[in-house]
C-alpha cells in the first residue's frame, strides 16, 4: 500500500492549530480506496496518507494538499 508523509511547518502553533482545525473535518471523510490521518505538534502540521494504488495516492495528496493551501490563504487574508 502506497503511502505518504508530509510536515509542513507554519510560522506559529496558532496558524498551524487553525489549519489543522480546518482541515480535520475532511480527514474524517471517507473517501475512496485512500486514507488520511493528520497530527499537530507545535507548530508542524503533519499529514500522512495510505492508498491503494499511486494514482490514488496521488489524487488525495493533491487534494490534501490544496485544501490546506487554500485554509492558510484564507487564514492570512483574514488576519489582515
Amino acid at each position: 500500500m502506497p503511502t505518504a508523509r508530509f510536515e509542513l511547518e507554519f510560522c506559529s502553533f496558532e496558524e498551524a492549530k487553525v489549519i489543522y482545525e480546518t482541515i480535520l473535518p475532511e480527514v474524517q471523510q471517507k473517501i475512496p480506496r485512500a486514507k488520511a490521518a493528520i497530527s499537530l505538534q507545535n507548530n508542524l502540521l503533519i499529514l500522512e496518507i495510505s492508498a491503494r494504488d499511486t494514482p490514488a495516492l496521488r489524487a488525495a495528496s493533491n487534494s490534501y494538499l490544496k485544501w490546506i493551501k487554500t485554509a492558510r490563504d484564507v487564514e492570512r487574508v483574514a488576519r489582515k
